[in-house]
This record gives C-alpha cells, structure tokens and sequence, in this order.
C-alpha cells in the first residue's frame, strides 16, 4: 500500500492524465475500494530491447476509513467531482478558479 503511488519526479506528476485511460483508476470489488496507478514507462523501462518484457508498475492505494478526511480514495474522488464538466484537458492537474463554484473548483 503506497499513498503516493510511488512517482519519483515532476515529469510523471506532469504526465498523469484525466482520460478514459487514465493512470489511476478506482477499483470497488471486494471488502475496501482502493486505486490503482498503472505506469506508462519509468527511468528504468525506456522502450530499448532489453526492456521490452519489463512489467510497468503497479501501485494499490486502500480506502482509510479510520481517517476519512485525510482518505487518498475519498480524496480523489472529491477531486475528480470538483473538476470541470466541460473541460476537454486531460491533464490530471488543473488550475485552481479564483472564485469556485459549488460544483466546480478547477479548470
């Protein structure tokens, strides 16, 4: 169980992405929901012939809910509710509104 997901650098924070095939995706089936981050490539895993077989990294971040105001699970789902409807950037980060709305607060 990793909170962070294990990104090592500002690029792959730059590189994550909102999308239908985004990196961090939320996971419901059994007792606790949790995420899932699912690398694209990494400083070891390049795309060179000795990495063609390399398995991308998988990172599991479980629901706390013991804590449910400091929750990575409730937290990014808050997050994603909170982002605009009309936005067409799949860019997971966005930039907070100067005066948000109820339902929005990033664009």
């Amino acid at each position: 169980e990793d909170k962070n997901f294990a990104l090592r650098n500002g690029e792959e924070h730059r590189n994550l992405r909102f999308s239908p095939n985004s990196q961090i995706t939320l996971h419901k089936g059994g007792d606790r929901p949790y995420l899932v981050y699912k690398e694209d490539t990494s400083k070891t895993n390049q795309g060179g012939l000795k990495s063609r077989k390399a398995i991308a990294k998988q990172v599991k971040a479980f629901d706390d809910p013991e804590n449910p105001d400091r929750c990575i699970v409730n937290l990014h789902q808050k997050y994603l509710s909170k982002r605009s409807q009309a936005a067409k950037c799949t860019a997971f980060y966005l930039k907070p509104l100067r005066k948000p709305k109820a339902d929005c607060w990033y664009a």
